[in-house]
């Protein structure tokens, strides 16, 4: 009985070392499973976890969703692979495509979907053959993700997402065409520039926005007129009151003294 037990579990230890010797070959953060190596990685007894993300890139499925959070999903993975420690924890990719029998065995309709399957034995071990991780309620950020690992494992995974250049680029290109431009016209610009009668303009048509009450009737917002004893009113009385009407009437008074 005592070597049947301990016949058992040198196999049950080859078997696991065997998986892990295999998933330690794989040197992508995020490792493609199809149906067999699925099967193989996540059969019990384990001493590590495994993440897997069932989803499609069928063009007839069409899942956005996928497309959203698959990338979110890799940046966990490769924070991970900086800091990762041999034998602990992997990140796998289930598609459709290559693994139709898996999406049948847990009758998965709607992806994606992320299972957790956690270690069955060692020191790490937990109740249960497997999780799923909540992305509906949780989105598909890939920090949540990392938070969802690092609260559960201790880890330190953190999310180096790679800098958009195009925002750059598109500011670099803008500037340059307003130089250049600025240098073809710069000529025409300078006489525009330089014409007495434009910044006399400028300066009356501010004096005249300001003289009017243009920027009290901005904040205030009154009404352009109201009914004064049945009659339509233009000029408010008081002195801490003004209606639409009355800007427009002080801003032609004004321009005629001018």
């Amino acid at each position: 009985m005592k070597f049947t037990a301990l016949l058992a579990a040198a196999v049950s230890c080859y078997s696991v070392s065997y998986r892990v010797e295999k998933l330690e070959e794989q040197s992508a953060a995020v490792i493609n499973l199809n149906t067999e190596s699925f099967n193989l990685f996540t059969e019990s007894p384990r001493n590590y976890t495994v993440f897997a993300l069932l989803t499609t890139t069928l063009t007839e499925h069409n899942c956005e969703p996928c497309r959203q959070f698959t990338p979110e999903y890799t940046l966990v993975a490769e924070g991970w692979k900086r800091v990762r420690e041999s034998g602990k924890m992997y990140f796998g990719v289930v598609d459709y495509k290559n693994a139709q029998p898996i999406f049948q065995k847990y009758k998965i309709s709607n992806v994606p979907v992320v299972y957790r399957f956690p270690p069955t034995e060692g020191p790490m071990k937990i109740k249960g053959e497997f999780d799923t991780y909540d992305i509906q309620n949780n989105g598909f950020s890939a920090e949540r993700f990392a938070d969802y690992v690092n609260g559960r494992y201790k880890t330190n995974i953190a999310v180096k997402r790679p800098i958009d250049y195009t925002p750059i680029i598109t500011k670099v290109v803008g500037l340059l065409a307003i130089l250049a431009l600025g240098r073809v016209f710069y000529k025409y610009v300078g006489a525009i520039l330089s014409l007495q009668t434009l910044w006399i303009a400028i300066v009356l048509g501010t004096t005249v926005i300001m003289c009017s009450g243009y920027m009290w009737n901005t904040i205030r917002n009154p009404p352009f007129l109201a009914n004064q004893n049945g009659q339509v009113g233009y000029i408010a009385s008081g002195f801490q009151n003004q209606f639409g009407a009355e800007t427009v009437i002080v801003a032609i008074l004004c321009i005629k003294n001018f």
